[in-house]
């Protein structure tokens, strides 16, 4: 089952109602500005708007532990967590700043 399907639904759905908005306020206040700026500034913001309901789903393709294919691949690994792993997490003995969990270069 896919828990995320009804916010991704709802993102989308409360882009697009900004997006229309945007241009239909725009267009009401400032609409009697010269050479079509209500629409170009309207276009920016939309763009801003855009990028919020794009930027979570392009998130969710590149981390998503659901198969992307029949075959079980994923586009990228979501690689491990530190629950998953708590012995790879970092510390301060394995830092390359520290140096010790490093070979030498002398």
């Amino acid at each position: 089952m896919d828990f995320e399907a009804p916010l991704t639904s709802l993102v989308w759905l409360t882009s697009l109602l900004c997006i229309g908005l945007t241009f239909l306020a725009s267009a009401m206040l400032i609409g009697g500005l010269g050479d079509g700026l209500w629409w170009k500034l309207s276009l920016i913001v939309s763009c801003g708007t855009l990028a919020g309901a794009l930027i979570p789903e392009l998130v969710k393709v590149f981390t998503s532990r659901m198969p992307a294919t029949p075959a079980g691949r994923r586009l990228l690994q979501p690689g491990w967590t530190v629950a998953e792993h708590p012995s790879r997490a970092w510390s301060p003995e394995t830092s390359p700043a520290t140096g010790s969990a490093w070979p030498s270069r002398g």
